[in-house]
């Protein structure tokens, strides 16, 4: 019973994350302070950039229909339509000049976690690399560091377009505030609402995810069984080729009932979030409409603000998906850091049997050395105390 109990402890802790969302981003941060800082810059100038892209994008139209209903001359409005092309070429060729100059910053970073790796695997005591386990672990934590799209480099891409998700909301609300509270709300809700119900039901396959592998086990070894050469010789004399297909074919069935169990959950979660973008564009066209008809608004202002409620949607979706991405990117991002952590009791189980196995080659060749044998033993008395 208590060997249960410390596996089962053992498998608790090894399942209980080390480290929390808030200490991980801090670890990173602070890296990139120690080893490049220009990443922290360029983070926070690209998102400066992406911010202003937006909010030129979004003011351009209203801004020239506005000069249009105004009755500006000709030079004036070809001035402002002048300005804000010229702007959003220059934002636009920023973006992307910053992009590629942050690149070589975070690939710096990404590696210096790759040494960090490889000086913990070659300063490992013997006894830990011979553990499957921690050998399993040190391939997860090289894979952390393999290429751009890693977890440790794609996180400054998450951070940055989350900061700058945060802003526009923040932009975007203060914008709509003058507006109906009533629409706002239900812009709020309904967006909310869509978000958590279509994230929900596509994760469907995720959850589903060890069925849906051990179809695909038994359909691989079922295909590379078939073709084994080793095999064939049984298979035609016992005439075990239609039976195979038979059992290949009754579990292609299963995947596909599955993979359409599947498809159901998702096409449920596009119906819901139509429905509810319908219900969202219907009280935000009855709204601004009647304040247009009622002369309280401009074109102008009705394009303005239809625009920004439609981008304020989307925005409050940027940035769940973004909170959830840099969750799923922190939990792996820093498992360097602890995934060799072995339980005590394993530990000094595995130093034992070490100690006992070096106490029989000295027994063997090294009779000579008794007072080295007496030593090994004191300690291996010591340990398993």
């Amino acid at each position: 019973m208590s060997i249960t109990s410390k596996a089962g402890t053992a498998e608790n802790t090894k399942q209980t994350p080390a480290h929390s969302l808030g200490q991980n981003i801090t670890y990173m941060i602070s890296l990139a302070w120690r080893q490049r800082r220009s990443v922290i810059g360029l983070t926070l100038i690209m998102a400066a950039a992406a911010i202003l892209l937006s909010l030129t994008q979004l003011f351009i139209v209203p801004s020239i229909l506005g000069a249009v209903e105004a009755k500006v001359s000709v030079a004036e409005l070809s001035v402002i339509i002048l300005l804000f092309t010229g702007a959003l070429i220059f934002l636009s060729a920023a973006q992307a000049y910053l992009a590629s100059c942050s690149q070589f910053g975070r690939i710096e970073v990404r590696l210096t976690i790759g040494a960090m790796i490889q000086n913990k695997v070659l300063t490992m005591s013997y006894p830990d690399i011979e553990d499957p386990n921690v050998r399993k672990k040190m391939d997860k934590a090289s894979m952390l560091v393999t290429s751009n799209s890693a977890a440790t480099e794609a996180i400054w891409t998450t951070l940055m377009n989350l900061l700058k998700n945060s802003v526009e909301f923040i932009v975007f609300l203060s914008l709509l505030a003058a507006l109906n509270p009533f629409m706002l709300l239900a812009v709020l809700v309904t967006a909310i609402v869509s978000f958590l119900v279509s994230n929900y039901l596509n994760g469907w396959g995720y959850r589903h995810r060890d069925e849906e592998s051990e179809y695909s086990r038994h359909m691989n070894y079922l295909s590379e069984s078939s073709r084994d050469y080793t095999l064939a010789k049984d298979i035609r004399i016992f005439g075990m080729g239609s039976w195979i297909e038979d059992v290949y074919d009754s579990m292609l069935r299963l995947y596909r009932n599955f993979i359409a169990r599947g498809e159901c959950v998702y096409i449920w979660g596009n119906i819901i979030d139509v429905l509810l973008s319908f219900m969202r564009n219907g009280i935000v066209y009855l709204f601004l409409i009647g304040a247009v008809i009622k002369g309280e608004m401009s074109a102008a202002q009705f394009v303005l603000y239809f625009n920004t409620v439609n981008v304020f949607t989307s925005g409050i979706g940027k940035i769940m998906t973004g909170l959830s991405v840099l969750r799923k990117q922190s939990s792996i991002s820093l498992q360097f850091g602890n995934s060799w952590i072995i339980p005590k009791h394993l530990k000094w189980r595995k130093v034992s049997q070490s100690l006992r196995t070096c106490i029989s080659l000295i027994k063997l060749n090294c009779v000579m050395f008794p007072s080295v044998i007496r030593g090994l033993r004191r300690i291996h008395s010591l340990i398993s105390t």
